[in-house]
């Protein structure tokens, strides 16, 4: 049962300590995830802070190790806020911390840490940080009560929980304490939401290479190729051009829109589910109002992205910057940033599709033998994917790449798979029975292992869902 009361409590209790510290002059350090989440919720704190002319700084990890957090104590801050990460390390942060810390999080971890006040996570009262708020959400709450004029910021947790995939409610939308902090966006007229073509790309791509795009749903013999697409939208009378540009999505009449969908429907294969491609197709759409017509910022999905590209990357410093504002030169080389993350994600799909010895059926899993081919920071991103592909969609798919002495293993569940299968929970426990770490939400999971353990964990991971498919 959720405890919202018991959330806006402690969320002031934190409130308190930070303001205390910023008034104090006490030198603070955010550090934070580099995903789009950990990139959002910094920025937001970072911003609060600066409101405040707090003292701080914020570094970005790739993930949270002892041997990250002890570096990190080193450093001898006053002061340290984790965000998007922290969690199942809070005993050891309070014996290198004191209580000179805070843990801001939405990932599962174990009940016997919410103990401590410090910790500061959704499922601490109840909430379901996989589905109802991402940590940038959880900093939001934080930051209101440190002065409540950072309402201003609510349209940040809604562009990380997009990226996070939490638009699970009808229509893609986002439901829970995300559905509140939305309505917060509106009210400041930051934020507008209307059911439209949800299509990546829509404010800035040329209509028919956003349709290409399309992963979620995959369109057969659309989705990939954009001179396919091309020639339908020009059999169907769709002006693709005005004034020799290319136009947007965005840009299309209601009847357009109409035209669009039906040469999308009459295009698919016999056999296809066309009503669920078309309620795909038709979702929510989350418009930053402030932000420029045909920027790549202004649709809040397509913001997410570009900012896990920037983290994915190594450039998550150009991320925050952009999300705290600091445009021109950053957007710019953002937009750089992006292609080379599509180039890239496309070229280790194709790859590990045509590489048919990477691809291992197990019995209660695919495994993608991505070794040598995927660099570690974009693992998850590469399950994503591959999750999504109807070779794959009723899989549960794992990732696993090598990266020197460690394994990066990442896993995505469809529903169809296993109602309630926990991944989260199931990687934390294989992880920890070989010496890593590892954790996540019950559909989406990661972690990180000594090599020598790489068979051992993927063992017990067998062995797991074994179990819960016997009972």
């Amino acid at each position: 049962m959720s405890d919202y009361q018991g959330l806006l409590d402690e969320a002031s209790h934190n409130a308190s300590r930070i303001i205390e510290k910023a008034e104090e002059s006490r030198s603070i350090l955010i550090v934070t995830h580099l995903d789009a989440d950990g990139q959002a919720s910094a920025s937001l704190m970072a911003k609060a802070l600066a409101r405040k002319k707090a003292s701080f700084q914020v570094r970005v990890v790739s993930d949270l190790t002892p041997k990250t957090v002890k570096s990190i104590r080193a450093e001898g801050r006053d002061f340290t806020i984790f965000t998007d990460l922290g969690s199942g390390f809070s005993v050891m942060i309070r014996d290198l911390f004191a209580d000179d810390w805070i843990v801001i999080d939405h990932h599962q971890t174990s009940p016997s840490e919410f103990a401590s006040a410090n910790v500061f996570n959704a499922w601490k009262f109840g909430y379901d940080g996989g589905t109802e708020i991402c940590s940038t959400g959880m900093v939001y709450y934080i930051a209101r009560r440190i002065d409540p004029s950072n309402i201003d910021l609510a349209w940040l947790p809604v562009v990380a929980a997009l990226a996070d995939r939490q638009d699970v409610g009808e229509e893609k939308s986002l439901i829970g304490l995300n559905r509140m902090i939305s309505e917060d966006a509106m009210k400041t007229n930051a934020l507008e939401i209307k059911k439209d073509l949800a299509l990546y790309g829509r404010e800035t791509r040329p209509i028919h290479e956003a349709l290409a795009s399309t992963t979620s749903p995959f369109l057969p013999n659309l989705t990939g190729s954009p001179d396919t697409c091309l020639a339908i939208l020009s059999d169907a009378g769709i002006k693709l051009k005005e004034n020799e540009r290319w136009r947007a999505i965005a840009e299309l009449r209601e009847e357009e829109k109409a035209k669009m969908l039906e040469a999308i429907i009459t295009h698919l294969a016999p056999g296809n589910n066309v009503v669920t491609t078309v309620e795909d197709l038709l979702a929510k759409v989350y418009t930053l109002v402030h932000e420029d017509e045909f920027s790549p910022l202004r649709d809040a999905r397509e913001f997410g992205t570009l900012l896990n590209a920037c983290g994915r990357l190594g450039r998550a410093g150009v991320g925050i910057a952009i999300c705290l504002g600091d445009r021109d030169r950053n957007l710019r080389e953002s937009e750089n940033i992006l292609s080379e993350y599509r180039q890239t994600l496309n070229r280790y799909v194709k790859t590990i599709l045509t590489e048919e010895n990477r691809i291992v059926e197990k019995t209660h899993y695919m495994l993608i033998v991505a070794d040598g081919l995927v660099q570690e920071n974009l693992v998850g991103v590469v399950c994503s994917i591959l999750a999504g592909l109807p070779k794959f969609v009723r899989k549960l798919v794992l990732v696993r790449a090598t990266t020197g002495e460690e394994i990066k293993v990442s896993a995505r569940l469809n529903p169809v798979f296993s109602p309630g299968v926990d991944l989260g929970r199931t990687f934390a426990f294989a992880a920890e029975s070989c010496k890593g770490v590892g954790g996540g939400h019950a559909a989406a999971a990661g972690a990180r292992i000594p090599a020598p353990y790489s068979e051992d964990f993927l063992r017990i991971v067998h062995e797991q869902l074994q179990e819960h498919r016997s009972t």
